[in-house]
């Protein structure tokens, strides 16, 4: 008897199961996203190669044949990610699905292993950037497609070890771990023990010697002013000086643990103030701050006022008391940085409020009293503290004036050639993504809130953004966004507080759901990252027999005026003196080549004509300091003016009584003797 045997249906030509079906759904939806993202960093990739290679040659009106050919990757793959994601389109879909969902189900099995395929992948992309051929795959695919795509690949593994946690989530905390290991890799270089300056780094050896002026008796054997610029900067930096006869090698890594730490523990503070309950979102805020912040960057200084009032601050009726305390301390320490930080401690704790503090059921005064006490407050405690330590340093008063004379260069706000895309663009495209978060948050919620409360916010940021404009144009800045830094801060604040959905609305019932759109996110994702891409292979440095022989022969001269009763003047280098690497010099506190600038740039007539007295006496025997050179450049050159201010008022006096000796090519320095 035969057993009629059915039909057999190709699985290809099978209809879905209907459990299938909306897993699959899910599974598009999630490619989709990649595949969109993929074809935004094809395209962003696209305009780089295509503003890197106008103007090479004659095709299509532009470029160089080869150049064009370099593109045909990018352009290739960004249409096929582009096409798949518009039409959906994809061959064999159910088969790279079931495939997908096998190699996610065997990752799984392996769990914390997957840790070891991230790193892997993370070495993958510096073999990559760092190999022989890195121009050349630079041209063809840049550095953001690279990490881009592989952090995305990165959240495969990531997904597999937290199991419980979707893919998406993974590649963010990919490609912020890809950024954060790049962001720490990059300060290694600066831990070293090479006796000079760090080449590129003009100001890096002058704050070891300000460190150590708060232990100047010990150090030099006799007490010195302490330092007008920055002062609690130094004091930190100077820490180490507690234990004697550290290294030069690790007050450089002190200074990167500052850097590192405080930063670090600024994003914590913010994270813990969210009051997040899950671990991930803790870690993916922390460092997602950091990154942000290093954009200006915020100077590690201001981070000890941002900590203070972020975790002291209490916006509960009960905190009144502790608010204006912990408002007072930061403002005393921002009062001894920086004089544009000194109402930023009472202007964090005013946001703070206006975030968590909804104003309906109480009156006008009631409500708005507080943090306007605060900002009062603060300005004045840090006023106090800023005429105190002036007062205290030993220092002249009108040194401390600086930051109102100086001049300001106003073109500097637009592209040029001391920072090529200008303060104003710059400072746009690190806010964009949380001002549109901002805008849109505004947009689906006005009703929640009471006008009056978006307006104090927005008026603090703008005033701090007006500050810090003004800052940036001085002489001596506009390179980077450091003079943006509490703008940034607390610009860093309100977009957390408002993704994260910690506000208090005055009217809970009126709040639209929210839920942060994905481009949003890429874009508040992508922005911080993109500076880490920058870091260059490690060059290897001089070798220390070099370097000792620079030094010897610097010993040299030194020696040759030991019996001379004149004095040494160290306008650079002059840690040399501070760590004992030059010996039989005496520390003269005149004339540091970061504070002669600073008052050359100021033109503080009173403080050049002192030091032009003493360079037409001969006071000095010997004088060492960085090459110096009488080319006055325009708007065309980086730090023309300073350079013009330096040229002016620094290096023509000194070559009108004094002749060059030497030059000591590898430490970048020239020993001038007095004139006949």
């Amino acid at each position: 008897m035969m057993i009629p045997m059915q039909k057999q249906t190709s699985l290809r030509n099978a209809p879905a199961q209907p459990h299938v079906r909306p897993v699959m759904d899910a599974a598009w939806r999630d490619w989709r996203i990649v595949l969109w993202i993929s074809a935004a960093l094809s395209a962003a990739s696209l305009h780089y190669l295509i503003t890197w290679a106008d103007g090479t040659g004659l095709w299509l009106g532009h470029f160089a044949r080869g150049w064009l050919i370099r593109m045909l990757p990018v352009i290739c793959l960004g249409l096929a990610a582009g096409w798949a994601a518009w039409t959906g389109k994809i061959p064999w879909k159910e088969r790279l699905f079931g495939w997908a969902g096998m190699a996610d189900r065997g990752l799984r099995r392996l769990g914390a292993f997957n840790l070891v395929f991230f790193v892997l992948l993370w070495f993958a992309f510096l073999a990559i950037i760092w190999s022989p051929q890195a121009e050349l795959i630079e041209r063809s695919l840049p550095r953001a497609w690279i990490m881009g795509h592989m952090a995305l690949l990165g959240g495969v593994f990531i997904k597999a070890i937290s199991r419980n946690k979707g893919y998406f989530t993974g590649a963010v905390l990919s490609l912020l771990g890809f950024s954060a290991a790049l962001k720490i890799l990059s300060f290694v270089p600066a831990v070293s023990a090479y006796p000079f300056m760090i080449p590129g780094n003009w100001s890096e050896i002058s704050r070891y010697y300000y460190a150590s002026l708060f232990f100047s008796k010990s150090i030099y054997g006799e007490a010195f002013s302490l330092p007008v610029l920055h002062p609690s900067r130094y004091l930190l930096q100077s820490i180490p000086f507690l234990i004697p006869s550290l290294p030069l090698w690790f007050h450089r890594f002190w200074q990167v643990f500052l850097w590192l730490g405080l930063t670090t523990l600024g994003g914590y503070a913010l994270a813990r103030r969210l009051r997040l309950s899950a671990r991930i979102q803790i870690v993916l805020v922390t460092v997602w701050a950091v990154l942000f912040f290093f954009q200006g960057a915020v100077y590690y200084h201001l981070m000890v006022c941002v900590i203070l009032v972020l975790l002291g601050f209490d916006s509960s009726r009960h905190g009144a008391w502790r608010n204006f305390l912990v408002v007072a301390l930061a403002s005393l320490w921002a009062g001894i940085s920086r004089v544009n930080w000194i109402p930023v401690p009472g202007m964090l704790a005013a946001c703070l409020y206006l975030l968590e503090t909804p104003s309906e059921g109480r009156s006008f005064g009631r409500y708005w009293l507080p943090p306007w006490a605060w900002v009062a407050l603060g300005t004045l405690a840090g006023l106090g503290a800023q005429a105190g330590y002036a007062v205290l340093s030993g220092n002249d008063l009108g040194e401390f004036g600086s930051s109102f004379s100086s001049d300001l260069l106003w073109y500097r706000l637009y592209p040029n050639s001391t920072f090529p895309p200008g303060i104003l663009r710059a400072v746009e495209i690190v806010s964009l993504p949380i001002l549109l978060v901002l805008a849109y948050r505004l947009y689906r919620s006005a009703a929640a809130w009471r006008p009056l409360r978006w307006l104090g916010i927005t008026a603090i940021l703008v005033v701090l953004f007006g500050v810090g404009l003004i800052v940036s144009v001085k002489i001596g800045g506009g390179g980077d966004l450091h003079n943006m830094d509490a703008y940034l801060t607390l610009l860093a604040v309100v977009g957390a507080y408002l993704v994260f959905d910690r506000y208090v609305p005055d009217n809970p019932g009126r709040v639209a759901p929210f839920k942060l759109n994905w481009v949003l996110l890429t874009l508040a994702l992508a922005i911080p990252v993109l500076p880490v891409l920058r870091l260059a292979p490690f060059v290897e440095g001089p070798a220390p027999q070099a370097a000792q022989a620079e030094l010897a022969e610097l010993q040299g001269y030194l020696d040759q005026v030991s019996t001379d009763p004149r004095e040494v003047l160290f306008v650079a280098e002059r840690h040399l003196i501070t760590f004992n690497l030059v010996r039989g010099v005496r520390m003269v506190p005149d004339y540091e080549k970061v504070f002669l600038m600073e008052m050359a740039m100021a033109n503080n007539q009173l403080y050049l004509q002192t030091f032009r007295e003493d360079l037409r006496r001969h006071r000095f025997s010997l004088i060492v300091t960085d090459g110096m050179n009488v080319v006055i450049k325009d708007q065309n050159y980086s730090f023309g003016e300073e350079n013009n201010a330096w040229v002016e008022r620094v290096t023509v006096p000194v070559l009108e009584n004094y002749t060059k000796k030497a030059d000591l090519d590898l430490a970048g320095l020239s020993v001038f003797v007095p004139n006949p």
